[in-house]
């Protein structure tokens, strides 16, 4: 238990008897004959406990008592007041400026004691209590921590660091409600990476992991601020496109078919080059729920699939040429 006690009192014979009484009760004790220094040995030592004198030139106790209730920094502290009137009005007044006890004079050691006493064992319960909640606000803390790392974990393909399919089908349905909401535009693409498990065959599951990663982060890289790629699982992944009309959707398409064909994956046994097939569907007539839109986007995929891969195609629309030959080169 704290033992500190700072006691403030002008007179030089009380100052000596109260030091007597708690140092013979085995306290620390400290000494100020005046407000001002009192102030100094607060703010300095931290005593728990504080017995002052009322009537004090310059600063009075009751002063006292107010200056280190409002001054920040200063922990929970007991203040005792000391005063030869006893009134119920003076009670009154001193608790009222922050006191927590009274102690009229002439005092009687034990009285003295016992008030002292009450105080520390309130010192150590405030303490007490403050440990606790510094204890329960870090467990609260590193609870939270926790918490986002579940969900990180719940909502994030741990291979590309893309949102996972749980999260991409949340997203897609949240989206959805808000543009029926808003009477906005809303598109999604259906991407698949062409001829991966050829990929994964010739040169071993480790590139193949290379190469989903790195088409997953230049598919990120082509894609604008509002725009959000998921991984739905395998090859494939699905980009969000907000407030982007089905021709507005089908020019990101294009953008991010490009940015994977002119991607090179460098891996141990040389660059190696992917190609990604595209299927791009928006809210309209044929689509009644978000789910009909993703249908849609998954059969343009797959139209762009068996037109040749490396294209985009845009659902309701004929198969386009591709850009480039569909293939996956092999490394040099």
């Amino acid at each position: 238990m704290e033992r500190r006690i700072l006691v403030v009192d002008d007179d030089p014979m009380m100052l000596r008897l109260l030091t007597k009484h708690l140092r013979g009760a085995n306290f620390e004790v400290l000494t100020a004959d005046n407000g001002a220094e009192a102030m100094h040995l607060m703010m300095a030592e931290g005593p728990p406990l504080v017995i002052s004198d009322w009537s004090m030139p310059g600063m009075t106790g009751l002063e006292l008592c107010k200056n280190i209730r409002q001054t920040e920094g200063i922990g929970f502290v007991y203040l005792i007041i000391l005063t030869a009137h006893a009134e119920k009005e003076r009670v009154v007044e001193a608790l009222n400026a922050g006191a927590n006890d009274f102690l009229a004079k002439p005092f009687h050691r034990e009285e003295l004691l016992a008030r002292v006493g009450a105080g520390m064992r309130i010192v150590t319960l405030e303490a007490d209590l403050a440990r606790r909640t510094r204890e329960l606000y870090k467990a609260n803390a590193e609870l939270a921590v926790l918490n986002l790392k579940l969900n990180k974990v719940a909502t994030t393909d741990e291979l590309t660091d893309l949102p996972n399919r749980r999260e991409g089908l949340k997203r897609l349905r949240n989206l959805w409600e808000n543009a029926l909401h808003e009477g906005a535009p809303l598109s999604c693409i259906m991407v698949d990476i062409d001829h991966f498990k050829r990929c994964n065959d010739t040169f071993g599951h480790e590139s193949g992991d290379r190469v989903l990663r790195e088409v997953a982060r230049t598919m990120e890289g082509a894609c604008r601020r509002k725009e959000s790629v998921c991984r739905l699982g395998g090859e494939e992944f699905l980009i969000l496109c907000p407030g982007q009309s089905l021709e507005e959707a089908a020019a990101t398409a294009e953008t991010i078919r490009r940015a994977v064909q002119d991607h090179a994956v460098q891996l141990e046994t040389g660059e190696l080059r992917a190609t990604i097939s595209l299927g791009v569907a928006g809210r309209n007539e044929r689509t009644a729920t978000a789910d009909d839109m993703l249908r849609l986007a998954d059969e343009a995929l797959y139209a762009a699939k068996r037109a040749g891969r490396n294209r985009v195609h845009v659902a309701g629309s004929r198969p386009s040429m591709p850009a480039e030959p569909a293939t996956v080169s092999s490394p040099a």
